[in-house]
């Protein structure tokens, strides 16, 4: 931790830090905690007098700081180019390299967050390898947000198959959520940049014959019905 005033200084060790002020200082001092630290620091105060040649006289007293945790809003990171597929087949999400690739990632990284993911502009009816639907976006109908694992977003096998002869271009939005273990404090990654397209290549589905055996008459015309 450190404090700040004007043309103060402090030695000793990084954790913990003595600091030489004058009565002027003091009044404009500020602590500043370490980045991502939180908890209680406690904070040691001496005052010493001197009155000329007489001998030194000082006091101590300690207080505590409370420093609440605060979480961390994720890194985000979408395919620039967007992801392709075809109609009623599987599309490849996860697993993907380079500039092409999903990622979200906790900015604190002292195991006080843990990091929930969230992917939405998902179709109704659509289905993902991996997660859990947590059913209609009340902001977008029609359209679904999931749950995804972390590990999803690395692993080739996360797919994505849109509904039934759907085919068109899907906006999805990756979101990532950082949570504090110790209060409970949410920071959520901004969705500004972190929306990429999937585009589902439509296919043509072969036609169905549907016939029936029709039993005529030597001379008579009989009807055929094929639907």
């Amino acid at each position: 931790v450190g404090f700040t005033a004007a043309g103060v200084t402090g030695t000793g060790a990084a954790a913990v830090t003595t600091y030489n002020l004058t009565p002027a200082q003091a009044a404009g001092l500020h602590v500043q905690p370490f980045a991502n630290l939180h908890g209680t620091i406690t904070v040691d105060v001496t005052t010493t007098s001197h009155d000329g040649t007489a001998m030194s006289r000082s006091d101590t007293v300690s207080f505590a700081i409370t420093v609440a945790a605060v979480a961390d809003a994720p890194t985000v990171q979408v395919p620039l180019a967007a992801l392709a597929g075809t109609e009623d087949s599987a599309i490849q999400l996860g697993g993907l390299r380079g500039a092409q690739a999903l990622s979200v990632a906790l900015v604190d990284i002292d195991g006080s967050e843990v990091l929930s993911v969230v992917l939405s502009g998902i179709p109704e009816g659509s289905i993902l390898s991996r997660g859990a639907n947590n059913g209609a976006d009340p902001a977008n109908p029609g359209y679904t947000t999931w749950t995804v694992p972390v590990s999803a977003l690395s692993d080739a096998g996360f797919t994505l198959t849109p509904p039934l002869n759907y085919s068109g271009t899907l906006h999805l939005t990756l979101t990532g959520n950082a949570i504090e273990l110790s209060n409970g404090s949410v920071a959520t990654s901004p969705t500004a940049g972190h929306t990429f397209d999937v585009a589902v290549a439509p296919v043509a589905d072969a036609p169905e014959i549907l016939s029936r055996n029709v039993t005529i008459s030597d001379g008579i015309d009989g009807t055929l019905n094929l639907n």
